[in-house]
């Protein structure tokens, strides 16, 4: 009888272990590709107020200023996959940033 009743705790702790090594996999993999995913800070940005970037975009120099530029992270200077602009039409001089944001604006940017 004893080596039956050890038997069945063994069986029982089976399915528990597989539980535990399958979240303890689960949870790994999850930090994992947030690690992957997670936004890189280390990068310096530039002031909205400093003079023209120059900003290479496949290979093409274009100097920009920094607060025609939509989003912090892009604001620095060298090789980039793609630059998010805002201006302000006709004139093409970057927006306010202490202007409000009308419904306009709101619109426009959903729709393209």
């Amino acid at each position: 009888m004893a080596l039956i009743a050890g038997g069945q705790t063994r069986r029982a702790r089976g399915p528990i272990l597989h539980a535990v090594l399958f979240g303890a996999l689960a949870v790994l993999g999850i930090a994992a590709i947030v690690y992957l995913l997670m936004p890189r800070w280390g990068v310096e940005q530039a002031p909205v107020d400093a003079p023209r970037l120059p900003i290479s975009i496949a290979g093409v120099v274009f100097n920009i200023a920094p607060a025609a530029i939509r989003f912090p992270v892009q604001r620095r200077a060298g090789p980039q996959d793609r630059v998010d602009l805002a201006y302000v039409w006709p004139d093409l001089n970057p927006p306010d940033e202490h202007a409000g944001v009308s419904m306009a604006r709101i619109t426009a940017a959903i729709a393209s």
